[in-house]
C-alpha cells in the first residue's frame, strides 16, 4: 500500500501539491521542495519540515 505523500515548500513550509511538483511555490515563489508523509505535518509550526528532513536523513543513513 502506497502512503499518500505531500509536496511541501522548503522555504515557507506550506503544502503545494500531492503527486506533481509545481515549477515554483505559489505562496513564496521558491523552487525547492520536500516530500513528506501527511502525518508528519500535523500540528507543527512553520519550521517543522527542517526537523523532519533531518530525522529522515538520519533514518536513511542507518
Amino acid at each position: 500500500m502506497m502512503l499518500p505523500e505531500h509536496i511541501i515548500c522548503a522555504s515557507c513550509g506550506k503544502r503545494v501539491g500531492r503527486k506533481r511538483t509545481p515549477p515554483e511555490c505559489p505562496y513564496c515563489g521558491e523552487k525547492k521542495f520536500v516530500r513528506m508523509d501527511p502525518e508528519e505535518r500535523l500540528g507543527k509550526g512553520p519550521e517543522w519540515w527542517k526537523e523532519a528532513e533531518r530525522e529522515r536523513r538520519v533514518r536513511e543513513r542507518l
